[in-house]
């Protein structure tokens, strides 16, 4: 996951993610604009086909109330490699899924435009993760492919 650099027009900056954005006209698909992200982002190149394409995710844009789809896929990546961060990112860590097969989940209060929500999150090391993120993490932990990775 990556942390996000901190820019004050974006609203969560600071926060993990998973390395991801816009698709553009050059992509040919879906797992294109993420492979292609992947490498802008953290500088991972991987050369396969997704492992899962997780459930759709849909949420609404930065600046407005337009829908926006989030596609997350699931790579597995044989060997972990340095990370080389683009402009987007100001930290990247590897996680292991064993964080969220054991951890339970917490809370935090989240504050925005004067009101506060009690918000599902998990913690690792220093990183906090939550809202869209978390969602794809249980996409995962619900699926069959999540189940037969029980020693990784």
């Amino acid at each position: 996951m990556v942390q996000r650099a901190e820019r004050p027009d974006d609203p969560w900056s600071g926060d993990m993610a998973f390395p991801g954005g816009r698709q553009e006209l050059s992509d040919r698909s879906h797992e294109a604009t993420a492979l292609r992200e992947l490498h802008e982002e953290v500088g991972i190149h991987i050369d396969t086909l997704p492992d899962l394409h997780l459930n759709t995710v849909w949420t609404k844009s930065h600046n407005s109330f337009r829908p926006m789809a989030v596609h997350p896929f699931v790579f597995e990546v044989k060997k972990r490699t340095p990370f080389h961060l683009s402009h987007e990112a100001t930290d990247a860590v590897w996680i292991p899924l064993s964080v969220f097969k054991t951890e339970s989940r917490q809370y935090f209060q989240w504050r925005v435009r004067g009101f506060s929500f009690k918000m599902p999150c998990f913690h690792y090391r220093k990183y906090r993760i939550w809202g869209l993120s978390l969602k794809m993490i249980e996409n995962l932990l619900a699926t069959d492919y999540f189940a037969s990775l029980s020693g990784k």
